[in-house]
């Protein structure tokens, strides 16, 4: 884009007003522990808003008519909903998939449970994520990679892990871990082996 192009995308931006609307409470969210489920196939097209907070419960609501409508709370768990995702199938994201303490679940767009691993890990997850049968999690230091929930790697991080991110960067096929760490440092992954690494200004707390 030329620079007048872009000075006209900036001003437009400038002139967005963005307001707050609270559409629903949940008690304390520590975690990075928000979805967005996709439409189903029935004719309300609506999409549905999943959360999981500290005191362990999973909440899954749409906005009716400017209301937000519970659809269902899971059971209330021993551990804060540390990571949350919307995963599944590569055609179709739309199953639920979130981790507290060592273990993950999924649940269904119904919130039925059909799924449930324990990592056995010694340290608490906070990054995951879910495509088809792998699981990528990252803990305070470990990286690790499951397939049909069997490890099929790991990577010990210099300083602490404040985020996941997966994303194709090697290939447009593979997916490849891209970590966020406290140390400055942004690290990106050949399944279990450290590719590159860039330095940063500051310490890594979020990736998108």
């Amino acid at each position: 884009p030329t620079q007048r192009t872009r000075s006209k995308n900036m001003s437009s931006m400038n002139e967005i007003q963005l307001y707050r609307k609270d559409l629903y409470q949940v008690t304390c969210v520590t975690g990075k522990s928000l979805g967005l489920l996709p439409p189903g196939e029935s004719k309300k097209k609506c999409f549905r808003v999943v959360v999981g907070a500290d005191n362990g419960i999973l909440t899954c609501f749409r906005i009716k008519k400017g209301e937000a409508e519970v659809e269902f709370t899971s059971g209330n768990l021993d551990y804060p909903v540390s990571r949350l995702m919307i995963g599944g199938p590569s055609d179709k994201k739309d199953r639920i998939f979130f981790s507290s303490a060592q273990t993950i679940r999924g649940l269904t767009r119904k919130g039925k449970e059909f799924f449930r691993f324990n990592t056995d890990g010694a340290e608490a997850l906070k990054g995951l994520h879910v495509e088809d049968t792998k699981i990528w999690t990252t803990g305070e230091y470990m990286f690790n990679y499951y397939i049909d929930t069997k490890d099929a790697g790991y990577f010990m991080s210099r300083d602490r892990v404040n985020d996941l991110l997966m994303q194709p960067i090697i290939n447009a096929v593979d997916q490849n871990a891209i970590l966020a760490c406290q140390d400055r440092y942004v690290r990106v992954l050949n399944v279990n082996k450290l590719h590159y690494e860039a330095f940063v200004q500051g310490a890594v707390m979020s990736l998108s």
